[in-house]
């Protein structure tokens, strides 16, 4: 295309479009950076934690950083070697200054109540990224089997955090003014929602209080299938499970029915019982087998 409109533009036929495409596209082969600069000079792809795809371009390697200043191409740094202006401070001293300076702020901050939980709740956001804002460090725990059915968690513990999560550019001071104008309601709900994904319940006791003040139920959340469960137990626990299901021994019809399956048709026959409500009526299970269906957790759960 450009050899086509750059032939038009030698006949002087290029009309106004036409000489509009041909600057672009001149703009695109000259790339915005000159050939000295990329003898030296590279880039890397970055794949933030939303997805989204970040190009940082025009950076130099360390084994050729001297040969690019000695091509122009780089200034020698100021804050290495012999150019680096000698400080007046020690480091010592520089770190008792440092804190100082940060003891007064906390001196500032510590009848700031509302304003510490809304600094909370703006690192717990995302937005920081890997910028410490509260010295504190969040490990999240693991809240998600490997495996992808039969279990969903409410969706304010699996959407993502903020955009901006993981940049350097980010100016922290307009993001957390931003953040404080949604109000509080958006803040507790931050709060909410980043504190219970990083629950983990200390020990038996608390873990217990916690889920019986809370209301917690596995089945809620999970529902067990062939894939996440049924077809990772052996044969005769699914028989004693289909048994106790179903309310019936093990030298009943049906009992005896399913004992001759394969273990994976076992495991699919039981997905149904437990997930689908047109098994269940084709079966005519009743109330009572319902909700035993409904109630039961493997025995590891306690």
């Amino acid at each position: 295309r450009f050899d086509e409109l750059s032939a038009l533009e030698n006949d002087e036929k290029l009309d106004d479009e036409g000489e509009k495409e041909l600057a672009s596209l001149h703009t695109i082969l000259d790339g915005d950076y000159s050939n000295e600069q990329k003898v030296f000079g590279g880039f890397y792809i970055n794949v933030t934690h939303s997805g989204k795809v970040e190009v940082h371009a025009g950076l130099v390697k360390r084994a050729d950083k001297k040969a690019a200043i000695e091509a122009g191409i780089l200034k020698e740094s100021m804050h290495h070697g012999k150019n680096k202006p000698k400080s007046d401070y020690s480091q010592k001293l520089v770190d008792d200054l440092n804190a100082i300076k940060l003891g007064a702020r906390q001196n500032a901050m510590v009848n700031k109540g509302e304003m510490l939980l809304d600094i909370l709740a703006f690192q717990l956001s995302g937005v920081t990224g890997y910028n410490q804002v509260l010295g504190m460090r969040f490990d999240h725990p693991r809240n998600q089997p490997e495996t992808e059915t039969g279990f969903s968690l409410d969706d304010r513990l699996t959407s993502p955090r903020e955009e901006s999560y993981g940049r350097y550019d980010t100016d922290l001071g307009k993001e957390f003014v931003k953040f404080q104008a949604k109000g509080k309601k958006h803040r507790n709900a931050e709060l909410s929602r980043h504190l219970a994904a990083l629950l983990m319940g200390g020990d038996d006791a608390l873990s217990t209080m916690i889920d019986d003040t809370s209301g917690a139920n596995i089945r809620s959340v999970w529902t067990p299938t062939a894939e996440n469960f049924f077809k990772r137990v052996n044969g005769a626990y699914l028989e004693n499970l289909h048994q106790n299901m179903l309310g019936m021994k093990s030298d009943h019809k049906e009992a005896k029915v399913f004992a001759k399956l394969k273990k994976g048709e076992k495991a699919t026959y039981l997905e149904k019982i437990f997930g689908d409500e047109d098994t269940r009526k084709a079966l005519g299970l009743d109330a009572d087998q319902i909700a035993r269906i409904d109630a039961w957790l493997p025995d590891y759960f306690g």
